[in-house]
């Protein structure tokens, strides 16, 4: 698959299968020297690899994708009007 003409939805399934399947697919830390004279380095991202394919994701990109699942996981309750209900009443499920 070339990543950089797939479609957002094609990317996701990408990348997650390239984190929950362990077959030839690979996670790799991305790290950044803190000081150059020391051995201290900075986890920065990471590298996601398969089926010939590499996309690297800093933090940054990783809170955008978060954010933005959020964001369309909450706008598909929006429209369930027990939900909102809930929302508005603060209304919370707890173990007994």
């Amino acid at each position: 698959m070339d990543l950089s003409a797939c479609t957002a939805w094609q990317f996701l399934v990408w990348i997650r299968n390239a984190m929950a399947h362990g077959d030839a697919r690979s996670v790799q830390p991305i790290h950044e020297e803190v000081e150059k004279c020391a051995p201290n380095r900075r986890l920065t991202g990471f590298r996601f690899e398969s089926n010939g394919c590499r996309a690297d994701l800093t933090g940054r990109d990783m809170r955008v994708l978060g954010i933005k699942f959020a964001e369309l996981f909450c706008n598909g309750f929006s429209k369930d009007e027990l939900f909102k209900a809930d929302a508005k009443n603060h209304v919370s499920e707890r173990a007994a």
